[in-house]
């Protein structure tokens, strides 16, 4: 204890020395900080989703180019839903945009056409009302719509006397049937406020092949993710007979949420934390060079 409250002290009689290093220490330390919570926050914390281990992402791939992903057409999405049994659930959407009047005139809001089952394949939960059913897909011109909770308290101040009222979309009308909790939203286009049945787009119907939704799947509690791949692998091959020219030779790529989000940035955040650590090593090494120097320049005095 004398030793220590001794080297304090020396320490304290050596202002130059002791501001060095507990700066030098100091901006290690946040750096290493800064470098961990990023890496918590992005790589060990889970989706907002509920059991989100089973979630998965359904995409096409070309033989002749394997690491590029491609979306999935509505004949194949369909013929998956009616034959896949390694997923609970399989939803699809694309991404649209509607013209709604405002106070100041016509805006722009982001939307996304969706399935029946997307949202319920997300745990999607609900501030007010219903998602969407199959009677409101049912019809050629779909006419409900669910509102983001951002939109929600935006245009109606978080009445409930909302559900059921209309709204106008692009100029037709379409009656509110339910409004997303404030705590959802669908990562990869998180400022979506309005979603509408798949039906709206014509080419759904048109152009079946047209390759243009995002799919995502719930494995089934028994199903892995390879079961899974070489299952939506089938599908793909019996499609493919009957295909265009420039549509055969797809295969499946079945791809956890997880990784989907993050895609390339794993490696990155990886390095990034590598570099932290190296930076507060590098701290403490320079810390250590400092007392050294110290400690040679009172050699002669601890020698006598």
């Amino acid at each position: 204890m004398r030793a220590l409250t001794r080297s304090f002290r020396s320490l304290w009689h050596q202002p130059l020395l002791l501001g060095a290093s507990v700066a030098t220490l100091a901006l290690g330390l946040a750096v290493c900080s800064v470098g961990v919570s990023l890496l918590e926050s992005i790589l060990l914390q889970p989706l907002p989703y509920p059991d989100p281990n089973r979630l998965v992402m359904v995409w096409n791939v070309n033989g002749d180019n394997p690491s590029r992903r491609l979306p999935v057409s509505r004949r194949m999405f369909d013929a998956s839903s009616r034959s896949a049994r390694s997923f609970a659930q399989l939803g699809a959407a694309r991404d649209w945009s509607f013209v709604v009047p405002g106070p100041e005139g016509p805006e722009q809001l982001l939307g996304a056409l969706v399935s029946e089952e997307f949202l319920t394949v997300l745990g999607a939960p609900l501030a007010a009302g219903r998602l969407f059913t199959s009677e409101d897909l049912a019809g050629d011109i779909p006419t409900a719509a669910i509102l983001s909770h951002r939109l929600w308290l935006d245009r109606f101040g978080g009445d409930r006397g909302a559900i059921g009222a209309a709204v106008v979309l692009d100029r037709r009308p379409f009656t509110i049937v339910g409004v997303l909790a404030d705590s959802f939203s669908f990562l990869p286009w998180p400022e979506t406020d309005i979603y509408v049945p798949l039906t709206l787009d014509p080419d759904q119907e048109a152009f079946p092949d047209k390759a243009n939704l995002w799919v995502l799947g719930r494995l089934s509690a028994s199903a892995s993710l390879t079961e899974a791949e070489t299952e939506m692998d089938l599908v793909a091959g019996r499609l493919a007979q009957t295909a265009r020219a420039e549509d055969r030779g797809l295969e499946a790529w079945v791809v956890p949420l997880h990784e989907q989000f993050l895609g390339g940035s794993r490696s990155t955040l990886l390095a990034v934390w590598a570099a932290t650590a190296l930076v507060l090593l590098i701290g403490c090494c320079n810390v250590v060079g400092l007392l050294v120097a110290r400690w040679l320049s009172q050699r002669r005095q601890f020698a006598i």
